[in-house]
């Protein structure tokens, strides 16, 4: 009750710091109901995730990079808030928690966003196995979706955009391997950017 409460706290205060926004969502109907599952969102805007929760009025427990809970006060401060799990580059004892926090949420029914191709930081894109890990432990569907969001990446709490696109995709299930799926999902959420943008 109270992860809801803090949420919706959150959504009100976000939604009228971006009031002059406008955030159109496409896909609503497959979203999967009465289940935990998980997210896999491409990823180009410091905002994304708060933009995503915000579209979907949805409390999603993002993976973040660890070094977004010491960049600043106000990154860290949110993170926290909305409960969001470190992941790191190097830390293998930190993803394997992190993995099995994840897979704890989507049992209990509730929803666990990633983005596959990393932080924004990372100038060479690799596609992490985290999202078919997840999947793959606690038996939930992948929901591929696309954001795209008017601006270039912003920093901080500047919101530089004025209209945002969110474009979810129909959930596929773990197939074959690890390897498979997390290149499943990633064809699918750029799949969604050539059908409807």
């Amino acid at each position: 009750m109270a992860a809801k409460i803090r949420f919706w706290l959150a959504y009100y205060i976000v939604r009228v710091l971006l009031r002059r926004v406008k955030i159109e969502v496409h896909g609503l109907e497959n979203l999967p109901e009465n289940q935990g599952f998980v997210i896999a969102s491409s990823h180009k805007h410091d905002w994304d995730p708060v933009l995503i929760m915000l579209g979907l009025k949805r409390h999603i427990h993002f993976l973040s990079i660890d070094s977004n809970f010491t960049k600043d006060f106000f990154s860290g401060l949110t993170i926290r808030f909305m409960q969001q799990m470190p992941v790191s580059r190097k830390n293998k004892i930190m993803n394997k928690n992190a993995i099995l926090r994840a897979a704890s949420y989507i049992k209990s029914g509730e929803i666990v966003g990633i983005f596959p191709e990393g932080d924004l930081e990372q100038k060479k894109k690799k596609i992490f196995p985290g999202i078919a890990i997840i999947a793959q432990k606690s038996n939930s569907k992948i929901v591929p979706i696309f954001i795209k969001v008017d601006a270039p990446r912003s920093y901080g709490i500047n919101t530089n955009f004025s209209h945002v696109k969110i474009i979810i995709g129909k959930p596929i299930k773990f197939r074959k391997s690890v390897g498979y799926t997390k290149n499943l999902a990633m064809k699918k959420i750029y799949g969604l950017k050539r059908d409807r943008l």
